[in-house]
């Protein structure tokens, strides 16, 4: 009589589902380009790598980067503003979309002051998808959250917080969705900020 061994091997399953770290969702929204850690000449590189169009401001003085800077000199700032027409999430429609950066500089020391996102769509229902799939990325990997409509701009947004030992960088965020009062398109907007913030 034979006798047959049948041996089951134990395998850890990867579901796609698995939750990626909070800095790297972030960097995802700007094309995977590290807006965080890079220096600004890298990212203002980087971004214009990725972009359909650069278009750069002119220089101009500005008293409020001395005081963003906390430096004494001649200071200027620059704005440069990256138009896309593809989405920064995978499987997403939009019709345009823009990051708008803002550099300060002293005595040639530079820093981003401020970092405008914002993307429009064809119609409302492409915008509602965006908006989910982003809520949904978020909410799998926050602390805190909260989702609500916005009664003042006819829309939604969505705050998403993240808080621990292993937290780090940007650590809030808030999305919008709702109409543009200028081009009566439906949009969504990011800001690295929300009420959780301590």
């Amino acid at each position: 009589m034979y006798r047959i061994t049948i041996i089951i091997l134990s395998i850890p399953l990867i579901t796609m589902c698995q939750t990626i770290p909070f800095s790297k969702a972030v960097q995802q929204l700007y094309f995977n380009v590290d807006v965080e850690t890079l220096s600004v000449d890298a990212i203002i590189s980087k971004l214009s790598n990725v972009a359909s169009e650069h278009i750069v401001g002119k220089r101009m003085a500005s008293l409020s980067v001395n005081l963003d800077m906390n430096l004494s000199g001649n200071a200027k700032k620059v704005t440069h503003v990256y138009k896309f027409n593809k989405s920064p999430l995978p499987n997403m429609s939009v019709e345009t979309g823009y990051i708008k950066v803002t550099v300060g500089e002293v005595e040639g020391n530079k820093k981003i002051t401020d970092i405008d996102w914002c993307f429009q769509f064809l119609n409302e229902t492409d915008a509602k998808k965006f908006f989910k799939e982003l809520s949904k990325i978020f909410t799998a990997i926050s602390t805190k959250q909260k989702i609500a409509d916005d009664e003042l701009n006819s829309g939604q947004y969505a705050e998403f917080s993240i808080r621990g030992e292993n937290a780090g960088g940007i650590r809030d965020v808030t999305f919008f969705l709702g109409k543009s009062a200028d081009a009566n398109k439906y949009e969504v907007k990011f800001i690295p900020y929300n009420e959780f913030m301590e």
